[in-house]
């Protein structure tokens, strides 16, 4: 409207008004009226839509963002890590071995902490009698390790007097070690590797160089934290390229039961799971319906409405917060999925539940069921949560 006031005004000046006489300076104003003219003719014509199409905004893309990361918190496990790269492993059992040979023990362990009750044996350097006796060991950390787990400092101790308890992975053999040294090497609070070294000779260790093989052990933490961090970042790189690429996908969807699609078969590839179920809140009610089913049919299908009261899947909904069930079976008893008249779980056991929240509202549920137990953990969560999100962002392009 304006624009259209500002042209009527120009081309009244310039028709009716003649501040100068005609020559150079008539003609240069004249000139400058009509180019205004000219240009907001432009302008208004440019924005007014193409016949009776209405004028679309094109929607922002969803770029979903980088999750945050404890760097004291690695998803490499260090048995796995130590299989893959062996020059690490190699340079571990060459700080065993410096060790080993300036304190001139008889025999010596590297054990692995697993799940922080369970170790590992990851090298050994024993005589060859005892090395016979002994086959490969997967023990409890109970004993003199225990100790050193919980406090999480070298131990020198040169008068055992039970080493069958105290050193436990000598319990079957024919051997009784009266002196030890562990030297703890704590990469995580939960990843440990432990030296352990023996000599059948009471008082053969000397506390004096106790300093000296801590600062050895300080230089592998380093270098493992380092080769572990290195490999997070690279990792979450990796997943947070991926979350793009599925971002521009969903953009690329012309209606929410396109973008559906896109998700569940991402969802399908990054996840082995029996059955997918996609589901959507019904507005101003309490219930809700399936959208989506991949694998495993039953009687709750595609376009089934369920109560949300009625089992996992509209608690996953009605409680606005993740389910991680390892078993869906208790005894006698079982946890309902979708409706508090089931008979049975299907064959289904391994239950794990995320809401599309968007916007602070939950419009959904997307969930995971495998007929093994235990199937789905903590990762899974966090990582189908991550899935969610970019899916809930696009998901209000069409929810109203």
């Amino acid at each position: 409207m304006v624009k259209s006031v500002l042209i009527a005004l120009l081309a009244i000046v310039g028709i009716f008004l003649h501040p100068f006489n005609p020559g150079t300076l008539d003609f240069i104003f004249r000139f400058l009226i009509f180019s205004g003219i000219i240009y907001l003719v432009f302008e208004n014509y440019k924005e007014k839509p193409v016949g009776n199409h209405p004028v679309v905004e094109k929607p922002e893309p969803v770029v979903p963002q980088q999750p945050e990361t404890d760097i004291r918190q690695f998803e490499t496990d260090l048995d796995t890590l130590l299989v893959q790269d062996q020059r690490l492993k190699e340079f571990l059992i060459d700080q065993f071995t410096v060790i080993m040979e300036m304190s001139v023990s008889a025999n010596g362990w590297i054990f692995l902490s697993k799940n922080s009750d369970e170790l590992v044996e990851i090298h050994r350097a024993l005589s060859q009698d005892l090395n016979n006796e002994i086959e490969k060991i997967d023990i409890p950390l109970s004993g003199i390790l225990q100790i050193v787990d919980s406090r999480n400092n070298t131990l020198l101790e040169n008068n055992l007097k039970q080493a069958e308890t105290a050193l436990h992975y000598y319990s079957n053999a024919d051997y009784q070690p009266e002196s030890c040294l562990i030297v703890p090497v704590i990469v995580t609070e939960t990843q440990k590797i432990f030296f352990a070294y023996d000599s059948a000779v009471a008082g053969h260790f000397n506390g004096n160089d106790l300093p000296l093989f801590s600062k050895i052990a300080a230089d592998i933490e380093f270098v493992f934290s380092t080769r572990l961090r290195g490999l997070d970042l690279l990792q979450n790189r990796e997943q947070l390229k991926s979350l793009l690429d599925l971002a521009q996908e969903l953009n690329k969807s012309s209606n929410l039961g396109q973008a559906v699609d896109i998700m569940t078969e991402q969802i399908s590839r990054e996840f082995e799971a029996t059955r997918l179920t996609l589901s959507l809140l019904r507005r101003d009610s309490r219930t809700a319906v399936i959208k989506k089913v991949l694998g495993q049919k039953d009687k709750f299908e595609e376009n089934f409405e369920f109560s949300l009261d009625g089992g996992l899947n509209g608690w996953v909904i009605d409680k606005e917060k993740p389910y991680l069930i390892e078993d869906l079976e208790k005894g006698e008893y079982f946890i309902p999925r979708f409706s508090k008249e089931e008979k049975s779980t299907e064959g289904l056991h391994s239950f794990l539940g995320v809401p599309i929240i968007s916007d602070k509202k939950v419009h959904g549920a997307i969930t995971l069921e495998h007929y093994e137990t235990s199937k789905f953990n903590e990762d899974d969560r966090k990582k189908l949560e991550s899935l969610v999100k970019v899916f809930s962002n696009t998901f209000m392009r069409y929810a109203n």
